[in-house]
């Protein structure tokens, strides 16, 4: 399973961003079984309405640094989202 980011890695402010992230097979994010952008578009508004959809790109077109994700309170944070995701799976 690979991680596709709906908005590009590049953009920190939403890179880590649950709603922007979606689990795809190897074959479906390398291309093989790809699907339009405006396929992407209607799946994202699908997946989280219209109101979040516009959310996450106005989260996604706010520029934020690099920087400010590399903190020990960030990562911290991180883990501990982890942390719950894995014990919902289980």
């Amino acid at each position: 399973m690979h991680n596709s980011h709906f908005i590009g890695r590049s953009r920190y402010n939403t890179r880590y961003d649950e709603e922007n992230c979606d689990a795809l097979c190897v074959a479906c994010h390398t291309g093989a079984n790809s699907i339009s952008h405006d396929e992407y578009v209607n799946f994202k508004k699908n997946q989280l309405g219209d109101r979040k959809y516009a959310e996450l790109i106005q989260r996604g077109q706010t520029i934020v640094k690099q920087r400010d994700y590399k903190t020990p309170e960030f990562y911290k944070k991180l883990k501990e989202r982890l942390a719950d995701v894995i014990y919902e799976t289980y």
